[in-house]
């Protein structure tokens, strides 16, 4: 499945999905590409992350890997040093700790019943979208 999408501001995107991609373990996947740089970030090397900087010097530009290390998030309370892996497993444990946090904290957290109700508005849309051969717009 793959759809395109565009917002008011006239940022655009494309989101793929395939679950048969020979090759592939765990290609969760992100590319966000901006007017000065991107960031790329795949789960099969979930402790790293691609940036590329349009500023950059023209001789050193390319993606650069920054290894996520003390200071990314919660990342210390595992590891006290930079590429050291933490898995799949401490990844569920982090986000249960955030969940269980704000609900102690009484802090609304951006998954909630809301968040999920947009998602599907937003599938939705793209199957009317395929159905009907046109852009759809979504209200929320």
């Amino acid at each position: 499945m793959q759809f395109m999408y565009k917002y008011t501001d006239g940022a655009n995107g494309l989101i793929v999905s395939n679950r048969v991609a020979c090759g592939r373990k765990m290609s969760l996947t992100y590319e966000i590409q901006c007017t000065k740089g991107s960031i790329y970030f795949t789960q099969e090397r979930m402790n790293e992350v691609k940036i590329y900087r349009h500023d950059d010097n023209v001789l050193e530009r390319g993606f650069k890997t920054v290894l996520i290390a003390p200071g990314h998030g919660v990342y210390d309370k595992y590891f006290g040093g930079a590429g050291i892996s933490i898995g799949y497993s401490d990844q569920k444990t982090i986000e249960a700790y955030e969940i269980l946090k704000a609900v102690n904290d009484g802090v609304k957290i951006e998954t909630d019943f809301n968040f999920g109700y947009k998602i599907n508005r937003v599938i939705d849309g793209v199957l009317q979208s395929a159905e009907n051969k046109n852009w759809v717009k979504i209200n929320y």
